[in-house]
């Protein structure tokens, strides 16, 4: 399946997954310290996979798959969570809507 060079992506990736997700689901009024540490930790993970992938060549089919199946997962552990720094997600679905009624929503 993976050769030596390929292993460090899994792990990584899998600790990627598991910082994002620690991220999302904690109090940051609780607790402020790991909500500033773990996205530090995402990042380390993020960097470390990407020199390993860089390192080893990504023309391996197993480590382009790989790469895939964790950028899906660190977005799938993030969908469920309110947004934190902007909401204008809101405002995009309003104006679809408004939209979709014939109603242009920039014009008021």
């Amino acid at each position: 399946m993976c050769t030596l060079r390929y292993r460090p992506l899994l792990p990584l990736g899998l600790l990627l997954v598991a910082a994002l997700g620690a991220f999302g689901w904690l109090d940051a009024a609780a607790m402020p310290l790991p909500r500033l540490l773990l996205p530090a930790a995402a990042f380390l993970c993020y960097a470390a996979a990407g020199l390993s992938a860089t390192r080893a060549g990504t023309s391996h089919g197993t480590s382009i798959a790989l790469i895939w199946v964790i950028a899906v997962l660190a977005r799938l552990v993030l969908l469920p969570l309110p947004p934190e720094l902007s909401d204008d997600i809101y405002r995009y679905l309003w104006d679809g809507h408004v939209l979709t009624q014939g109603i242009n929503p920039y014009a008021h």
